[in-house]
């Protein structure tokens, strides 16, 4: 399933957040059916609305292989936060 991340982020659009410090900008947008961030130009991160579990940026979607890859994996170090990390669409219990 191809996805057009440009596309999808075109609808009528909300602005919830938006900050600026020393020429850097930090917003936060929503529609009908995302909610992302952009630091300055660059769209960081994409959360979906109606099904936040699954992932939207590509680069994500490769991680949901590691449990089936390496079912033996009992540790996984995460670093970042938001909606880039992935084990808020892993099926595990997080708090190990």
């Amino acid at each position: 399933m191809s996805f057009d991340l440009k596309q999808a982020l075109q609808d009528e659009t909300l602005l919830l957040l938006h900050q600026q410090n020393d020429g850097e900008r930090l917003t936060v947008y929503q529609n009908n059916a995302f909610r992302w961030l952009q630091l300055g130009t660059i769209v960081q991160s994409v959360m979906s609305l109606q099904e936040p579990q699954r992932p939207i940026l590509s680069y994500l979607q490769p991680l949901l292989l590691i449990p089936y890859l390496r079912p033996d994996i009992q540790h996984i170090l995460e670093l970042g936060l938001g909606a880039g990390r992935f084990s808020a669409f892993l099926p595990i219990n997080h708090n190990r």
